[in-house]
């Protein structure tokens, strides 16, 4: 069984009419166990839109498809576990940017380690804390805006001094 989610806040007529919503960032929850991605997606449904996965594979596909601003990614999956997914993703000149954060229940030095040489931005263990969960998200969505941001400053400062060269 899959959940899937996405949500949006409700509005009343005038405030659609007066103003657009911004969008909310795209978190991808990726976990093989039903019951955690329950438990994430009602932490995390008011403030984000949502997609979760069961598999590695899913997931790879789903971060492919959409723009997804970050990604919780489960360690220990059958078929392709959380560190697999993860080197793929950074392979992936179009995903190679998206944070992800590891979820797991096991949590030492050594596997901490090796998901974040492999990219990964943070660790959650489990079980989930939500004002952590909610905070390490929050501090990686406004890392990864700012650094969005700064690459399109310098790209306009570029294309700027390229044409006061000319």
């Amino acid at each position: 069984m899959r959940v899937q989610m996405t949500t949006s806040r409700p509005q009343t007529t005038t405030d659609a009419a007066n103003r657009k919503e911004p969008s909310r960032p795209l978190i991808l929850v990726v976990d093989d166990i039903l019951d955690n991605l329950l438990i994430i997606s009602n932490i995390l449904e008011p403030h984000y839109q949502l997609r979760t996965v069961k598999s590695g594979e899913q997931a790879l596909k789903v971060a492919a498809q959409l723009t997804v601003d970050l990604i919780l990614l489960d360690v220990r999956m059958p078929e392709m576990d959380g560190y697999e997914v993860c080197n793929r993703l950074k392979a992936n000149p179009y995903t190679v940017e998206i944070p992800v954060i590891f979820v797991t229940a096991a949590i030492d030095a050594t596997e901490e380690l090796q998901g974040l040489s492999l990219g990964g931005v943070d660790y959650i263990s489990k079980p989930i804390n939500p004002a952590i969960l909610l905070a390490r998200i929050e501090t990686q969505l406004t890392l990864h805006r700012t650094l969005q941001q700064q690459k399109r400053d310098n790209f306009e400062l570029r294309k700027l001094l390229t044409a006061l060269e000319r």
